[in-house]
């Protein structure tokens, strides 16, 4: 494992999931596979804005909870400090 390389970036355990290759579908272990956590990062924040989240909580945000209708819940959450 490179020093570059943080320990969780690699699948410790078998981590069996179906793949398709050469037309066919199997399951195969796939615990050696990577995951840059930077792009990663950078794709659930993206995604969070997109749907109305707060990219750092995951928390809908109120705007999003009202164009929904729960305006109640958003002033629950805000009460509580969540939002």
């Amino acid at each position: 494992m490179s020093s570059k390389m943080a320990a969780h970036s690699v699948y410790e355990v078998p981590y069996i999931m179906p793949a398709f290759e050469n037309g066919q579908w199997s399951y195969k272990n796939v615990n050696s596979r990577m995951l840059d956590h930077a792009k990663f990062e950078d794709w659930k924040t993206r995604y969070y804005t997109f749907e109305g989240w707060d990219p750092k909580t995951g928390i809908a945000t109120r705007e999003t909870l009202e164009k929904l209708g729960l305006g109640k819940v958003a002033d629950e959450l805000a009460a509580a400090k969540k939002i």
